[in-house]
Parts: structure tokens; C-alpha cells; sequence
């Protein structure tokens, strides 16, 4: 019993250890990245319509898009989540695209639409017949179907907190705030044992956002619709979509024409794939492809292909630069 304790407290701690390198090395690539991104772009000019942000149509009116594919068993809850924290249920509407999968998801939105939630409005899209699929297409779909002045990217698997729609309002009617992000947190409730380096990894990633205004699409970014159409739109590629997104913005904001700001408001995303691997492996490899991505010129095709061990088939790689 002794010994076994010892040896689990010597995993922990090599895990503890392994964490803290990994999200050390993180910061110092994403540090560099941002010093070369801001030098390059400071004297770019600014995309014509970014400036003067115009007036909300309405009093701001919300689309939030949830892209879904296989989230049978977390569309309810994310949906219910949803109906339970919007301050404002008249001013958003959801709406979940379809992204294939075949395992019910669309089919629980549904009964949600016209069940409990039927006070929410709540819509489903689709891909288009002629799309591949991907991240990005399913994102560009949610948003050709929204009609809101606020466009919210949200993960199915993403807790959101209570009046988060009200302070999205305040936040991007500000002239200087080209997006938002939520500070992130891990669910606690979706893991069942302590994870080492966990809060260390919470920690880092915030200092990532905030400071370096890298933050990625488990943080919920936002934006108003005329800065979205400014940096012309979602990226159509099948993964690192989050990314190449932060990239335009980031790029525009190194030019004068603002940032995107970390809300110290919270969302809590799942810590499943941390559980599964440990804090260290699942970010090592993150950061791998991070570098792979940016320094190496895989495309997104690639990266789709060796993160999910499948080949995306798709003509052209629809790349812009990352820096």
C-alpha cells in the first residue's frame, strides 16, 4: 500500500512537471509569434469597414452558433444551459448546424425547439449540398443563416455562466474591442479525478488570451457581424478555423485598429481530453501542430488529417498565412 502510494505520488508529480514545461513552452512560442505578427502588420492598412462601428440595428441583437456533429449526448444540456442563462431570451437566437454524424443530435434539437426550451428561439442549419464538411464550413453555414448583430461562436460542450449575453452587448459596442473571448476554465464536473497541472494549464492559457489576444474556440469568441464580414469571415478550412479567425483579427488589431479582449467572465469547457492524456501529451501535441501549422506550412487538410486519423478529401487547402 506504501509503495503504491509513493508511485502515485511520483506520477503525479512527473505529470505536474511535464505540465508546467509544455505550457512554459507554449507561452515562449506564442510571445514570439506575437512580436513578429505585430512588427509585420503595425504599418498595414486597416480593412475598410472595420471603422466606424456602426450602430446595432436593434438594441443588439445575438446569433449564437453551435456547430454539432456527434453531440447526441451534450446538445440537450448545452441547450438548456443556454435557455437558463441568457438574460435576454428576445434578443438571441440559437441556432445549430448540422455538421453529419447520423447519431440523433439534430433530432434532440428538435424536440428541445419544440418541448421546454420553446420559449428560446432555436434554429438548425445545414451544410450546404456542395460542401466538404470541416470546421470552418459548418461555422460559415451557422452564420449565412443568422440574423443577428452579434455573432457568438459556441462549443456544444462549453458551460456558459448567467448574463453573459448582456456583457457581450456592452463589450462589443466599444469602438477598441474588435472581439471577445471568455476567460477559460475546465469543468470540473466533467472529470472524475484530480488532473495534475490543471490549474497551471487554466492559468497559462489565460495569460495566452489576455495578453498575447490568442484565445481559441473553446473560449466562445464573439464579434459583431460588420468586423466579421470586414476580416471576410470564417475561414474555410476543415480545422485550425479558431485560429486563422484570431490571426485576422489579430492582424488588423497590430495596424491600430483595436484588440480582442479576454472578459474576466468565465467559460468552463470539457476536461475530458485532458483526463484521457494527461495535461502535458494533450498540449505537447497541440503545440506541435501549432508549429507545424505556422513555421512548416502544413496545410489545414494535414493538420485534419493527422489530428483525427482520418484523410479530410477536399480540393485545395484553402490556407491563408499565419502571420
Amino acid at each position: 500500500s506504501f509503495l503504491r502510494e509513493m508511485r502515485e505520488t511520483f506520477s503525479f508529480l512527473a505529470e505536474l512537471f511535464g505540465a508546467f514545461l509544455v505550457q512554459c513552452l507554449m507561452l515562449c512560442q506564442c510571445s514570439v509569434t506575437y512580436i513578429i505578427l505585430r512588427i509585420r502588420n503595425r504599418s498595414k492598412p486597416i480593412p475598410p469597414n472595420v471603422f466606424p462601428l456602426r450602430d446595432f440595428s436593434g438594441p443588439g441583437h445575438i446569433s449564437i452558433i453551435i456547430p454539432a456533429y456527434k453531440e447526441v449526448d451534450t446538445i440537450g444540456a448545452c441547450l438548456q444551459r443556454l435557455n437558463d442563462c441568457i438574460s435576454e431570451p428576445n434578443l438571441v437566437e440559437v441556432i445549430v448546424v448540422d455538421a453529419g454524424g447520423g447519431d440523433g443530435t439534430m433530432e434532440k434539437v428538435r424536440e428541445a425547439a419544440e418541448g421546454s426550451l420553446s420559449g428560446l428561439t432555436l434554429r438548425t442549419a445545414n451544410l450546404p449540398h456542395d460542401s466538404k464538411g470541416g470546421r470552418g464550413a459548418t461555422l460559415i453555414a451557422g452564420v449565412a443563416a443568422s440574423k443577428g448583430d452579434i455573432i457568438l461562436f459556441l462549443h456544444a460542450d462549453t458551460v456558459v455562466l448567467p448574463g453573459f449575453d448582456g456583457l457581450l452587448r456592452s463589450e462589443l459596442a466599444k469602438d477598441s474591442v474588435l472581439a471577445t473571448a471568455f476567460s477559460f476554465g475546465v469543468n470540473r464536473d466533467s472529470v472524475v479525478a484530480p488532473i495534475a497541472g490543471l490549474a497551471w494549464m487554466e492559468w497559462t492559457v489565460n495569460i495566452r488570451s489576455s495578453i498575447l489576444e490568442l484565445p481559441f474556440g473553446d473560449q466562445a469568441i464573439a464579434m459583431t457581424r460588420q468586423r466579421l464580414d470586414a476580416v471576410g469571415g470564417v475561414p474555410d478550412v476543415p480545422i485550425m478555423e479558431d485560429f486563422e479567425l484570431v490571426q485576422k483579427l489579430r492582424r488588423i488589431g497590430a495596424a491600430g485598429s483595436g484588440r480582442i479582449k479576454t472578459l474576466d467572465a468565465k467559460v468552463l469547457c470539457s476536461g475530458r481530453r485532458w483526463q484521457e492524456k494527461g495535461v502535458w501529451r494533450t498540449n505537447l501535441l497541440n503545440q506541435v501542430i501549432m508549429t507545424a501549422y505556422v513555421y512548416f506550412g502544413f496545410t489545414p487538410a494535414q493538420i485534419y488529417s493527422w489530428y483525427y486519423s482520418v484523410p479530410f478529401l477536399r480540393s485545395g487547402d484553402g490556407k491563408t498565412k499565419a502571420s
